[in-house]
């Protein structure tokens, strides 16, 4: 397609803020808090905002506008899977991430 590298990263971005701002908005709806998106137990939700923080630190988004997106984040990576799951933590991990 070739596409601009400009271009794709505007639309991955684009896109990534607005699944993160309704993933923020839902979590503040909520009538109970739980320490993971949706109970307290880490759930599908969970397993997918992990790596989509990642991503979007590694395309420079600013995170802090999301402090219930980033309690979870907390939660999840106190996990010993979680921590075992992250890239950096595979033995075939190449050193970097991203570009």
């Amino acid at each position: 397609m070739e596409l601009d590298p400009a271009k794709v990263h505007q639309w991955v971005s684009h896109w990534l803020t607005l699944g993160l701002n309704a993933l923020e908005e839902s979590l503040l709806d909520r009538n109970e808090r739980f320490a993971f998106c949706f109970s307290d137990e880490p759930g599908w939700a969970d397993l997918h905002l992990v790596p989509q923080l990642s991503n979007a630190r590694r395309l420079g988004c600013d995170l802090s506008i999301y402090p219930e997106l980033l309690a979870v984040e907390e939660n999840c990576i106190g996990l010993e899977a979680f921590r075992l799951a992250r890239p950096e933590a595979q033995p075939d991990f190449p050193g970097t991430i991203g570009p």
